[in-house]
């Protein structure tokens, strides 16, 4: 086919096209007054805002007859409330749950890196949270390896993952990277591509991140892996996720569930690539791309073997006291023996 006769086939579907893009615009629009308009959170208002809005957009797209007015108007009520949400900021003040109630950073002097608002929260009988807080000092020196843990729901293309640095006898830190949630809020997939929530780094305790996941919520499943992180990798990815959590400190940054959420943001603050790859965004199968790319401890053993003996819900549950938790979820894991 030459190209006259492609240019020909552009001509005829680009109006196709031209609407398309309209519309699936608008839909993204509908869900911005929704989820973020400008009535206080979840308030029914904001659905009603952007009812109003969506049928106006109909009434303007279906009424008026002249294209220029036409396009010209379409172009006013997709471009007010798009500036709108450029004006949206991110806040460290706000009314935050108390697992998000503190902004962590770190300081760092050659070898010793100390760690405000470090948690390590305990739960009771009903996996409410038992608030700690703490200041800690970790030393590099200490640093041995790093472990990585991911947590499945009742589907498989969506997780979370949890790095956690272990040091020897100061013990195991763990990251976990989350959508920050105030009083009364509660978390939405959706809403999360429209600035309704900023992005939070908590270091803590596996005992805290971990074992709340194992032991006290419902349908999360976790696995443990032992990556194949020198001292001096592991280094490298822990002063990342400092970096990272200083920088969200001095500025707080949105969390989105596409661009910057608790897989991406590691990828983005790696010095080092790491090549795209579907399971980045769909990261329930992250474990498995992390094996496919040589990145896990295996042992030898085809994933499928390396996931089921991984798997560390029951020995958890089975010892589900604080203390020592660390320690007996690694027996018999591969990677770890």
């Amino acid at each position: 086919m030459n190209l006259s006769g492609v240019a020909g086939i552009l001509r005829r579907i680009a109006p196709f096209l031209a609407r398309t893009a309209k519309y699936l615009f608008a839909i993204w629009i509908f869900g911005l007054i929704h989820y973020s308009g400008p009535f206080p959170d979840d308030s029914v208002f904001n659905t009603l805002l952007g009812i109003v809005w969506f049928a106006a957009l109909l009434g303007v797209s279906l009424r008026i007859r002249n294209r220029r007015r036409k396009w010209l108007a379409v172009l006013g009520l997709l471009t007010v409330p798009f500036l709108y949400y450029q004006f949206i900021r991110p806040s460290h003040n706000r009314d935050w749950e108390e697992p998000h109630a503190r902004t962590a950073y770190a300081e760092v002097s050659g070898d010793t890196v100390t760690i405000h608002h470090f948690r390590s929260f305990d739960y009771d009988a009903d996996g409410l949270p038992v608030s700690h807080w703490d200041t800690r000092s970790f030393d590099l020196a200490n640093l041995r390896a790093m472990d990585f843990f991911m947590t499945h729901w009742d589907t498989e293309m969506a997780g979370h993952p949890i790095f956690s640095f272990d040091f020897g006898p100061q013990g195991h830190l763990a990251f976990t990277i989350e959508a920050r949630i105030e009083k009364g809020e509660s978390y939405s997939l959706l809403a999360g591509l429209y600035r309704r929530f900023e992005t939070i780094y908590i270091p803590c305790e596996e005992s805290d991140a971990v074992r709340v996941r194992t032991n006290f919520r419902k349908n999360e499943n976790v696995h443990i892996y032992r990556t194949i992180a020198t001292q001096e990798q592991a280094r490298k990815r822990f002063m990342e996720f400092i970096a990272s959590m200083n920088a969200i400190k001095r500025r707080p940054r949105f969390y989105n569930i596409v661009t910057f959420n608790c897989t991406t943001a590691v990828r983005s603050q790696m010095t080092d690539d790491f090549p795209m790859d579907w399971r980045v965004i769909f990261n329930g199968q992250l474990d498995e791309l992390l094996y496919e790319r040589g990145v896990l401890v295996s042992d030898g053993l085809p994933f499928a073997e390396l996931r089921k003996r991984s798997y560390i819900n029951p020995t958890a549950r089975e010892h589900p006291e604080k203390e020592g938790f660390s320690e007996r979820i690694r027996e018999g894991v591969p990677g770890f023996e």
